[in-house]
């Protein structure tokens, strides 16, 4: 008897009879996502938005010098909650702000310029 072999094969021998049932061993599904065929594009709509948000929130936190976020922001992929968090909650950014370079705060190691 041949419960598991690398084809995914079981062979079951009853009484000189031998009867072979396949499995489909598929290690990913297009389906696993559960909206049938549009899985698969619904995954790359997410890992579209999560992009995006993740580079917005990689650029603001780079440009004020916040280290720590920078690596909480690039090791975590939440599909761009995190970054949305970042970007409305912490720095209070405006929507039409989003895509400036300006800061209204110093940058860290910045010193202040004598006016």
């Amino acid at each position: 008897m041949d419960i598991s072999s690398p084809q995914g094969v079981c062979r079951i021998h009853c009484n000189r009879v031998t009867r072979v049932y396949t499995a489909r061993v598929m290690p990913f599904s297009y389906n696993m996502i559960g909206f049938g065929g549009l899985g698969a594009l619904t995954f790359a709509l997410l890992l579209l938005w999560g992009l995006f948000w993740k580079g917005l929130g990689l650029w603001h936190s780079a440009r004020r010098g916040q280290s720590w976020w920078f690596v909480a922001i690039l090791l975590l992929n939440l599909f761009g909650l995190l970054e949305i968090i970042y970007l409305f909650a912490i720095l209070k950014l405006s929507p039409k702000n989003l895509f400036t370079a300006g800061t209204s705060e110093k940058r860290v190691g910045e010193k202040e310029s004598a006016e």
